[in-house]
C-alpha cells in the first residue's frame, strides 16, 4: 500500500491533548434491518443473507454486500459523511484497510492508511470512537476490557489506546514491531497475536483498563517474510490464516506448525490481502491484489484459491474483505459493547492540533 512515512518510535507513553466532540442530540438508532437481534450476523444468515464487508478504497467506504441477493449493497459507511468524524479528521480514513465485526455484530473495527482507527456502530452508521495511530495503520483489535490496539506498518509499532471513559489523559502506548500488519485477540490463551516481516509475536495483556500494558510472551519465525493478514480460521480455536507477499498458510498454534495452501495445480498464491472462511455453504475466499481499482494493491474481485470468482464489481477497489460472521476465536458468545471515551479520544496527528475525537454512545440504544 501507499506508505505514510513516519519515524519509528521506541516503546513510549504518549500523553495527547484531545479535542472533545459529543452528541448533544441522542439520535434514535435504527435496526441494522428488520431481522436484527442480539447476534446481528446470525440474524442476517437466518434471513437468507450471506454478507461480506469490504474496505472499498476506490469509493472511500466500508460496504456490506449480500452474496445471496444478487450482490446487493446493503450498507455503507464513509468517514466524510459521518457527522461524528470532524471534517479535518476525514483524511485519517483515506485508504480504508480493515473491517472486523465486533460486539455481537453490531459494530465494526476499521483502520486506514491515513492513520485512523475507528469503532463504527452499524445501525446508525456513525463512529462511536475514533483515534489516530499513524504510521500506515493496517489493522486493529478490541481487547477484552474495551481498550483498542492498532498495527502500523511503516511506523513499525503497535499502538495501545486507553479507552476507559473515566480516564482523562487520553493515553496511547506504543510498542516497537517492524512492519507489523495485523493484530488478533485469542480468547482461549488470552494472547494478542501479531505478525510483521518474518515474525509472529504473541503478547500477554494485563487486563488493566486504566493502566494497560502488553508484554511479549512468544516469538515464532515464519517460513517466509513480509507478513500481511493474520486472521482466525472460522470455527477453530487453534488456527490462524496467514498471508505474505507470495504464500498463504494456516498456522496451528498448538502444534506450532505452518501448512501452506496452494492452487489445485500446486501453484503458490501471492499478493493476498485477506483470507476468509465460514461454515458449511461458505466458500473460503481471498482478496488477491490485481491492480484493478485505482492502485496496484487493490482488486475488483474476491475469489477462491483457484481464482473462481466469489464476487466481482468493476466499480470497486477492495483492499480487504471479511464475512459478516461471529468470530469465536477472539470474542465470547455474548460480546457486549464496552463503553469507550465519553466524548474524548486519544492519538497524535503531527499535522493537526486537534488530535482525535469520539462521541458519547450507549449501546442500550440498540434494540
Amino acid at each position: 500500500m501507499k506508505k505514510n512515512m513516519l519515524v519509528s518510535l521506541s516503546l513510549s507513553l504518549l500523553l495527547a491533548t484531545a479535542c472533545t466532540r459529543q452528541l448533544n442530540d441522542s439520535p434514535v438508532i435504527d435496526h441494522l434491518n428488520e431481522n436484527a437481534s442480539e447476534h446481528a450476523a446470525a440474524a442476517l444468515e437466518d434471513a437468507g443473507s450471506k454478507i461480506i464487508i469490504a474496505a472499498d478504497q476506490l469509493n472511500e467506504r466500508l460496504v456490506m454486500i449480500d452474496l445471496n441477493h444478487d450482490n446487493k449493497e446493503t450498507w455503507e459507511w464513509k468517514a466524510a459523511e459521518d457527522p461524528n468524524v470532524l471534517p479535518e479528521h476525514a483524511k485519517w480514513f483515506i485508504n480504508l484497510d480493515e473491517c472486523k465485526p465486533v460486539f455481537d455484530g453490531k459494530y465494526l473495527i476499521t483502520t486506514a492508511s491515513g492513520g485512523g482507527v475507528g469503532l463504527i456502530h452499524i445501525a446508525s452508521r456513525k463512529a462511536v470512537w475514533y483515534g489516530f495511530a499513524g504510521g500506515n495503520t493496517h489493522s486493529a483489535e478490541v481487547l477484552p476490557d474495551g481498550n483498542m490496539v492498532a498495527a502500523s506498518t511503516t511506523g513499525n509499532y503497535l499502538t495501545l489506546f486507553v479507552t476507559d471513559p473515566e480516564d482523562t489523559t487520553h493515553r496511547t502506548i506504543k510498542y516497537d514491531f517492524p512492519d507489523v500488519h495485523n493484530c488478533t485477540w485469542d480468547k482461549t490463551r488470552e494472547l494478542l497475536w501479531c505478525a510483521g516481516k518474518n515474525k509472529i509475536r504473541a503478547y500477554k495483556y494485563n487486563n488493566d483498563r486504566k493502566n494497560p500494558a502488553l508484554t511479549l510472551f512468544k516469538t515464532v519465525n515464519m517460513p517466509q517474510g513480509n507478513a500481511h493478514d493474520l486472521f482466525p480460521v472460522y470455527g477453530s480455536t487453534d488456527e490462524l490464516w496467514l498471508s505474505n507477499s507470495s504464500h498463504i498458510y494456516r498456522y496451528n498454534i498448538t502444534r506450532n506448525k505452518f501448512t501452506e495452501f496452494k492452487t489445485s495445480t500446486g501453484a503458490t498464491i501471492a499478493s493476498v490481502k485477506s483470507i476468509q472462511a465460514g461454515p458449511e455453504g461458505y466458500v473460503t475466499f481471498m482478496d488477491q491484489a490485481n491492480g484493478i481499482g485505482g492502485e496496484s494493491w487493490r482488486t475488483d474481485r474476491l475469489t477462491d484459491f483457484d481464482g473462481n470468482i466469489v464476487y466481482q464489481n468493476d466499480s470497486v477497489g477492495i483492499y480487504k474483505a471479511r464475512y459478516f460472521l461471529t468470530n469465536s476465536f477472539s470474542y465470547p458468545d455474548k460480546h457486549k459493547f464496552q463503553q469507550v471515551f465519553n466524548g474524548n479520544g486519544g492519538g497524535n496527528d503531527d499535522d493537526a492540533q486537534d488530535q482525535t475525537a469520539s462521541i458519547e454512545e450507549n449501546d442500550s440504544h440498540v434494540k
